[in-house]
């Protein structure tokens, strides 16, 4: 079988990989999905105990609600189990084949809508449309998610192999909840709220800890998409995060040095204080040295600890590829740090204030000028105060030249 690209489909094909232990998910054969989709409906009993289905799906008996069409819907389930042929001739909606097997709304489908007002799909058609395959790959995708705040959240991977593991970790919990006949732990929690405690916990992540075990052993090309959804309440929920390789690698780079709790800081500061904003920060490949910068306890002397400089450094260098960058100020910070205490005073508390680009060049060309000073200024400095972003240059280089200060002292 191949990935259709579509999220929660991808991840029910990789709980089947998980259930038939397979290493990729073209591997997987349409037997090994039925019969990992047999298992489930042997086990859809004991799950519905877990309360994980109400997130997924809507009206759904097996959430607790409309008792009374149980069977009906158990019934809908086998079929969708046992049967061997895609008999309508609408074209499956999530895989693209020619045929599909039944029309599914939102008492099967995560944020389908009803069926004649599903917002995903064309007008008339009764709900969405799947294949055999994807059907069977639609109910086990809810073993595939772990919560966080209450709504279940997948990772997804254009990757066949990288993607069993993306649904590993919750498999894995709930399986073993079904054996021991405890808790389902498939809940994840974090300080900061909403988006934000989404993105806390990602960034502590196993599929990207090299020190823990069951995450990938390489970083997918394409980066990841992260997706939260909810279909239960009276309103669909639904948030979508895309995860570059570049911050897959630089969470891996963190977690291997031990430096995630400084990113983690950062996080929880950003969720109290929301401008600038973390997010906006990672999504647009700006720096992270303004956000350090508004961080740091101004009413007494400031300081950065060393592990907030190398954090700034991997940032700088892997997440957005400014290493060269990093390294030309942190060079022109040592030099600041050696004109003596006054001038270094007067120097830092004006670049602490700046935001223009002209006044910025001012006070390099005020203090390069000084007979009794003798800051030397290079090509290569000027040339990133010239063409990087005012702000996150300024910012940066006051905190190198406050980490500097502190070494010396």
């Amino acid at each position: 079988m191949q990935l259709t690209g579509h999220p929660i489909i991808d991840i029910g094909l990789a709980v089947a990989c998980n259930i038939s232990h397979k290493k990729s998910v073209t591997e997987l054969s349409e037997k090994d999905l039925q019969t990992a989709s047999q298992w489930f409906l042997s086990e859809i009993e004991q799950l519905e105990k877990r309360h994980i289905f109400s997130s997924y799906w809507q009206n759904n008996p097996f959430m607790g609600k409309n008792i009374t069409s149980k069977t009906k819907y158990k019934r809908e389930l086998a079929l969708m189990v046992n049967s061997t042929v895609d008999s309508t001739s609408h074209a499956c909606q999530t895989c693209g084949k020619s045929k599909s097997f039944i029309p599914l709304s939102r008492t099967w489908f995560p944020l389908g809508g009803s069926a004649s007002t599903d917002p995903c799909t064309y007008p008339n058609l009764e709900g969405k449309h799947l294949c055999l395959s994807c059907c069977r790959a639609n109910v086990l995708a809810t073993m595939g998610c772990r919560f966080a705040s209450g709504k279940p959240f997948l990772i997804h991977v254009n990757d066949p192999e990288l993607i069993i593991a993306s649904a590993n970790s919750a498999f894995n919990a709930i399986k073993m909840a079904l054996t021991a006949g405890g808790e389902n732990n498939i809940s994840d929690n974090a300080v900061s709220k909403g988006h934000l405690g989404l993105f806390e916990i990602l960034t502590n992540s196993p599929l990207w800890n090299p020190l823990l075990t069951g995450g990938f052993n390489r970083i997918p090309k394409d980066g990841a998409t992260v997706i939260q959804f909810s279909n239960s309440g009276t309103a669909a929920y639904f948030y979508q995060l895309i995860l570059p390789a570049r911050i897959l690698e630089f969470f891996t780079n963190i977690n291997a040095s031990g430096i995630s709790k400084e990113f983690v800081d950062i996080i929880r500061w950003s969720s109290k204080n929301d401008n600038p904003s973390i997010l906006h920060t990672i999504e647009t490949g700006k720096s992270i040295a303004p956000l350090l910068f508004y961080k740091l306890d101004k009413s007494k002397q400031p300081t950065l600890s060393e592990k907030e400089i190398t954090l700034m450094k991997v940032y700088e260098s892997v997440a957005i590829n400014k290493q060269e960058r990093f390294e030309v100020i942190q060079g022109f910070a040592k030099r600041v740090c050696d004109m003596d205490k006054p001038h270094f005073d007067s120097f830092t508390k004006q670049l602490a204030n700046i935001k223009k680009r002209e006044t910025l060049l001012d006070l390099l060309t005020k203090f390069s000028k000084s007979s009794s000073i003798n800051l030397t200024i290079s090509n290569d400095v000027l040339k990133m105060f010239y063409i990087e972003p005012t702000t996150e240059i300024a910012k940066m280089l006051y905190l190198l030249c406050i980490a500097e200060s502190n070494k010396k002292n």
